[in-house]
């Protein structure tokens, strides 16, 4: 185990931008089906002879499930199989079937947008070498000297530390000198460019924080946080089309992994359109879900600032002048909650102010601002002693405004401590936490905290989930829930084996708990009679395996809606 450093919090704070609001009606209309189908609704499908985890404390565990038209009709033993007559008859194998996976912290369109050919892969580059290869052969694709060459995926992390060091625009200047080049580094917290690029930005010195400066004072090319917008302001944004056709070919993706709902952490006008994170996104999800064409159920938060943090008045701002999109069916796409930041790495609360004790009162305001207009709120925490002061804020914003059950929730808070757990399980906090992050290498530690506390956060009463936070880490929760559920990682390394908790428990880190950060668990996230047949099959009984090698057992089937979206 290792001593956290910038450079680790850096890598678990993912994506985690800004902030996001809708305040819709919690309770959503029973709704038509909108998901493509390889079935019409009035079919009905038997899956049985298998191992079925409901999730439902209420009946947790069956052999055999019914699926009448887009609902559960029943749940039981092969008994179902007098009452199904005419159903499709499906023999699960001694397999296991669950609730279709909700990844609640996705950033997905970003993920399908940075997917070749639409941008360059850089995932495997681990030299500088191998990375300007990649960027020469993307040159050679696109002889139009105007069109900028977008990357992704570049992990630093994987350099040595003297390329990591000295890696800058000349790199890459030297392979594509006349297009501009743009790298989004795998965290998404840093954006390398070239000359070209940082002329076109019309970056020229130190004016702006966060652009990184050689000895001599000038630019390197490298953008830290916020200095990443003065880039992306002049990236040409994917259109619409590209958009689609993107969005279309990941879906795919995460029917295969047996994905039927995730949640957009940030999506709006604070993160610049062209990052899969702008209104431009938020417009194609409109046009999908209101031509029902939105093949998964898609939680949306809109982000009035960037990643740098902001302002309570911001916030009031775009949550008054906010218009509720209309034509839409809430259980394809919700859009009810807002985001904010309350730390940013070297500044604890990273929120607007010069001192400390403004930082902390402005994340107060914000709890408040966004809390009295109705909506929930998602709070992006990381450091330990910023986790406690967050649980603080959003307590004392209901305190003085009691609303029922807002279901405010932290973000990341990987080493929360216990007297924090136990006052959000009080105030009904809910804490969605990555362990994508440390499926590899040596996970980072804090003196006297635990890494990814689930244990004591369900003996506590808090409502724990667990989430990808792609495509700043792979989307494959097969990997993450081994990882809750025996504390070593794919590398061997253990982690607070204290904390470790049941194959059980840590399924409903990806299904039933995220319904209720979604407002939707009267309808779905587990296999009861009546829910919404959102369902994920697997190809060997989970019980009897070792939770060590679910991240081999294959998913054969995805269904949501009733509709069959994937089969193996």
């Amino acid at each position: 185990m290792q001593a956290i450093s910038r450079r680790s919090l850096v890598k678990v704070a993912g994506t985690g931008f800004a902030l996001t609001g809708l305040a819709a009606s919690a309770a959503a209309p029973a709704a038509a089906s909108t998901a493509p189908r390889s079935q019409s609704p009035q079919d009905a499908v038997l899956f049985h002879s298998g191992s079925v985890l409901t999730m439902d404390p209420a009946c947790p565990e069956a052999s055999a499930v019914l699926v009448r038209g887009n609902r559960i009709a029943a749940v039981g033993g092969n008994e179902l199989r007098r009452s199904a007559k005419g159903a499709r008859s499906i023999d699960l194998r001694g397999g296991t079937l669950l609730p279709g996976i909700n990844d609640s912290h996705f950033h997905f369109a970003q993920y399908a947008l940075t997917r070749p050919p639409l941008t360059v892969d850089l995932g495997a580059a681990v030299t500088i070498a191998q990375m300007q290869s990649a960027i020469r052969a993307a040159v050679q694709r696109q002889p139009d000297p105007e069109s900028w060459i977008k990357c992704f995926g570049l992990d630093l992390e994987l350099f040595s530390a003297a390329e990591r060091a000295s890696l800058n625009r000349r790199d890459i200047d030297a392979v594509a000198e006349a297009h501009p080049v743009a790298i989004r580094e795998s965290s998404s917290h840093i954006t390398i460019v070239n000359s070209r690029a940082l002329e076109l930005a019309g970056i020229r010195g130190g004016e702006d924080p966060g652009v990184g400066l050689d000895a001599q004072g000038q630019p390197t090319g490298v953008l830290y946080e916020a200095a990443q917008n003065l880039v992306n302001g002049v990236v040409p944004p994917y259109t619409a089309e590209e958009h689609r056709t993107a969005l279309a070919q990941s879906f795919g993706q995460l029917h295969r992994l047996g994905l039927t709902s995730y949640t957009e952490p940030v999506i709006g006008p604070g993160m610049g359109d062209g990052t899969g994170l702008g209104m431009d996104t938020l417009a194609v999800y409109l046009e999908l879900a209101r031509a029902g064409k939105l093949p998964m159920r898609v939680d949306i938060q809109l982000a009035p600032v960037g990643q740098s943090g902001g302002r309570a008045a911001q916030f009031r701002d775009f949550l008054d002048a906010w218009k509720a999109p209309s034509g839409i069916d809430g259980r394809w796409l919700r859009i009810e909650s807002v985001k904010a930041f309350a730390d940013g790495l070297d500044d604890p609360l990273n929120t607007g102010g010069d001192s400390p004790e403004e930082r902390r009162q402005e994340l107060f305001d914000i709890a408040r601002t966004v809390h009295e207009r109705g909506f929930q709120l998602g709070v992006h925490v990381i450091g330990p002693d910023d986790t406690g002061i967050t649980v603080e804020a959003l307590l004392a914003a209901q305190a003085q405004n009691t609303r029922p059950d807002p279901r405010h929730y932290l973000i990341h808070g990987y080493w929360i401590g216990k007297d924090s757990l136990r006052a959000a399980a009080q105030g009904g906090i809910g804490l969605n936490m990555q362990p994508s992050f440390f499926v590899r290498g040596v996970p980072p530690t804090v003196p006297g905290r635990a890494l990814l506390p689930y244990r004591s956060a369900l003996d506590a009463g808090v409502v724990a989930m667990a989430s990808s936070d792609a495509p700043v880490a792979a989307p494959d929760w097969r990997e993450h829930v081994a990882l809750l559920a025996t504390r070593r990682n794919l590398d061997g390394n253990q982690t607070a084996p204290e904390q470790k908790i049941r194959l059980v428990e840590a399924l409903g880190c990806y299904t039933s708990r995220p319904a209720w950060q979604n407002r939707a668990e009267q309808w779905k996230g587990t296999v009861s009679v009546g829910k919404v047949a959102d369902l994920c099959v697997l190809d060997r009984n989970l019980l009897r395996s070792d939770p060590a090698r679910l991240p081999q057992a294959e998913v054969v089937k995805t269904m949501i809606d009733g509709g069959f979206v994937y089969e193996a």
